[in-house]
């Protein structure tokens, strides 16, 4: 049984997609930076996969709400005044009513690409086997 995932006795460190799109949003949109930043992603079936995050004063993304898949009814009740919602501009028309009764604004994300793991911004942290197996099944119905 593996307690953590190494190679060559170097540890992984991990992040998540909805983390690296706050960072990728970060970096082409500074404005960003005082606002929470809620992203959203098609969870399928009815459901929207969401993350909050928000640039703390260490300069790295703390996290609000971690990863998880919400009702589309649902979403309302994790929106603030003022937040920044990250979609892509296949959902933008469709969270744009939950963001206007909200008080948030709609923001379209650009694509996110691997050099963006090098973000300042990311928060990492170290894995474990058991752990990443769940999150790829997760992401296998993403998108």
């Amino acid at each position: 049984l593996f307690r953590s995932c190494t190679f060559a006795q170097v540890p992984l460190e991990v992040t998540d997609t909805l983390q690296l799109i706050a960072a990728t949003a970060l970096t082409s949109d500074p404005a960003l930076a005082p606002r929470r930043m809620v992203t959203v992603l098609d969870g399928r079936q009815g459901r929207l996969h969401l993350g909050i995050h928000q640039l703390a004063d260490s300069g790295r993304l703390t996290t609000h709400l971690a990863p998880c898949a919400v009702p589309e009814s649902q979403v309302a009740a994790h929106l603030q005044s003022g937040d920044a919602i990250l979609v892509s501009p296949v959902l933008a028309a469709r969270v744009a009513l939950l963001a206007n009764g909200a008080g948030a604004t709609v923001h379209e994300f650009a694509a996110v690409h691997a050099g963006m793991l090098f973000a300042p911004t990311l928060s990492l942290r170290a894995a474990n086997l058991a752990e990443l197996e769940p999150l790829y099944l997760m992401g296998s119905y993403v998108s």
